[in-house]
């Protein structure tokens, strides 16, 4: 007898122009939710204008399927791999190439050390505090795409910088870069005003550069930085912003629609040390009737499942978060973690990291962090250890009894390290005091972070001027 055939599933055709065009018909529903849940708005002040809020709606319903920016398709993708739908890429982003570029420059090793991450994205947000780091970045990326190129600048004297970056840096004389109202078909890099991108025919910006470099994200008018990103077609797109805020509070949407943060650059150290500071909270969890080690797990289930315990560290965690803190809550175990995301309001951008999480999305995850695209972390111990390394890091909460030092020291690195705009780092601590070996593991983890608080305030007193 036969086997009878099963017909594979249909791919999913990914068009990707100015837009990722993903078709309905042939894509999943938990695929398309999925995408929607990842970029949904959660930062958008409740002042923006309707027609903002229109152009930030990075997922638009057409009648044939959904478009976002081409600078999600990694996203997209990423989505499909997650649930199992195959798929293909027609990739109709402009290549246009230009003859060999070669930067004079020389990389400081923290230059260096964004210039890996940068390269093996198509696209990207560099956050730096420093003006020539941002120039140097995407003077060197522009070399190694070796791709005609068009750079986005606020104002005149912006643009008369760069135009001047470039023939310094890459040893480039007129026409081979210029103003774009003066470029040829000898100028390789084009450098214009946003208002001046807004004048010209839509085939210009999708098909005449394949490399576009958009400067001043954090002071450009969010109408006019969205319009242009949206008729983008060049395969490689740079964002370069002083900071991973703007004023206006929509950063999360703009930065994201040019492919999200990939790496952010420490701001030059200007300031003392930071000082580590303890917060312990009393918890009214209860065992009754603790016989010793043999009922150690059923401890720690029962801690893990109490309702009151976990809404205390909730009602913390809300706070903190609230006031601009980026949170990371710690647990040993994911039934508790998922207790405490549940009772975390959904207006707080939040993600969990377990075991249970492939690591390609874990560093997804990580990234978004970094990027100020979360506001609370959850995540176990050792997963934090492993591979979190972020000075964006402010507020940490231990909620499960942990068992190793070294561990925890990791992870309080990582929150002593500066970062633009933290002023002080906190780590929250509970004490089950009515449970005598949770009360002992939080008095052990007590006099470790007592010692990483006083060899913190050694290193504050060394960096006082004499």
């Amino acid at each position: 007898m036969l086997a009878s055939a099963v017909a594979e599933p249909e791919s999913v055709k990914l068009q990707v122009d100015t837009e990722v065009h993903v078709p309905s018909d042939v894509t999943p529903r938990r695929v398309l939710d999925a995408i929607r849940r990842q970029l949904r708005q959660h930062d958008l002040p409740a002042d923006v204008a309707d027609e903002l809020r229109r152009l930030l709606n990075l997922v638009r319903s057409t009648r044939d399927g959904s478009r976002l920016p081409q600078a999600l398709l990694p996203r997209v993708t990423e989505t499909c791999r997650r649930y199992g739908v195959p798929f293909r890429v027609v990739d109709r982003r402009a290549m246009v190439s230009c003859p060999a570029l070669r930067s004079r420059l020389t990389l400081s090793p923290s230059e260096d050390g964004a210039l890996r991450p940068m390269l093996v994205r198509d696209s990207g947000v560099l956050v730096a505090a420093d003006r020539s780091s941002r120039e140097a970045l995407a003077l060197e990326l522009t070399a190694r795409r070796q791709q005609r190129t068009l750079v986005a600048a606020v104002d005149p004297s912006a643009a008369a910088a760069w135009i001047q970056a470039f023939a310094t840096g890459l040893d480039l004389p007129p026409p081979h870069v210029a103003a774009l109202d003066r470029a040829t078909a000898d100028t390789w890099i084009a450098v214009a005003r946003y208002d001046e991108l807004a004048a010209l025919p839509p085939e210009a910006l999708s098909h005449d550069y394949g490399m576009v470099v958009c400067d001043g994200l954090c002071e450009v008018d969010a109408v006019t930085l969205m319009r242009t990103i949206r008729g983008l077609g060049a395969r490689y797109l740079l964002g370069l912003a002083r900071d991973a805020v703007r004023d206006d509070g929509v950063h999360n949407s703009l930065f994201l629609a040019l492919g999200g943060v990939v790496h952010r650059m420490a701001a030059p150290r200007t300031r003392d040390p930071l000082r580590l500071t303890l917060q312990t909270h009393a918890s009214e969890f209860r065992f009754d009737g603790y016989q010793g080690k043999k009922q150690y797990q059923a401890l720690l289930a029962a801690l893990a499942r109490n309702p009151d315990r976990a809404q205390l560290v909730a009602d913390d965690v809300v706070r903190e978060a609230s006031d601009g803190h980026a949170c990371l809550v710690l647990s040993e175990r994911r039934d508790h973690l998922e207790l405490l995301a549940g009772l975390l309001p959904p207006e707080l951008r939040c993600e969990t990291l377990t075991s249970t999480v492939r690591p390609a999305e874990r560093q997804r995850i990580i990234a978004r962090f970094e990027g100020g695209e979360l506001d609370v972390l959850l995540s176990t111990g050792q997963i934090a250890a492993e591979a979190l390394a972020t000075p964006h890091l402010q507020r940490l909460f231990l909620t499960f009894p942990f068992s190793y030092a070294r561990k925890l020291e990791q992870v309080v690195r990582s929150l002593m390290q500066p970062s633009p705009g933290q002023i002080s780092a906190v780590v929250h601590d509970y004490d089950d005091l009515h449970v005598d070996p949770l009360h002992r593991a939080f008095v052990k983890r007590a006099e470790f972070l007592g010692r990483l608080r006083r060899a913190s305030e050694q290193k504050a007193q060394l960096a006082l001027p004499l």
